[in-house]
């Protein structure tokens, strides 16, 4: 069986980090075997589901209000 990669649509970003901050990460990604982009992505993802639904929520209320 022949492995395939599984595809998707990835965008490339340019942003700016304080020195300090860029030489954490690389070293906890080096320390992870993960690359640079990989753990900024999976600590945005974990960051993004623990506060999107409390966003949500306080959005719905302020609707409610606000109705």
């Amino acid at each position: 069986r022949q492995h395939q990669k599984r595809r998707c649509n990835m965008a490339k970003v340019q942003i700016s980090l304080e020195d300090e901050l860029l030489e954490r990460i690389d070293f906890y990604a080096k320390n992870t075997y993960t690359t640079r982009s990989g753990l900024i992505a999976r600590v945005m993802v974990e960051f993004l589901d623990e506060k999107e639904p409390r966003l949500r929520e306080r959005l719905e209320r302020l609707i409610k209000e606000l109705a």
